[in-house]
């Protein structure tokens, strides 16, 4: 798990989604991306990238104890969007079709 994050509550929710994907099974082969994007008006984004796609994305909030549980949505989340993309992946496999969209 790879960190992009700028504020005390990014590098928080980095930790605990870390913690949390570490006692996931079968996660060896994943790189993931904790992104996080700050705005004008004081509020931040949180995204979960994997292989060039967004596979969570919230508000961060300024409450620490809210991104705690947050972490752990943010793990269940990915985990199981990215196990869906590597179905997808896997079950549709064609010469003619870039598997990025690049």
């Amino acid at each position: 798990v790879t960190a992009e994050v700028l504020t005390s509550m990014g590098h928080l929710f980095h930790a605990k989604f870390t913690e949390f994907w570490q006692n996931k099974e079968d996660i060896e082969n994943f790189h993931v991306l904790v992104k996080e994007r700050p705005y004008r008006r004081g509020s931040t984004e949180v995204q979960v990238v994997y292989d060039s796609k967004i596979v969570y994305r919230r508000n961060l909030p300024s409450n620490f104890s809210v991104i705690l549980q947050m972490a752990t949505e943010a793990v269940e989340s990915a985990h199981r969007e990215i196990l869906n993309l590597n179905f997808q992946t896997q079950l549709f496999r064609d010469v003619d079709m870039a598997p990025s969209g690049y």
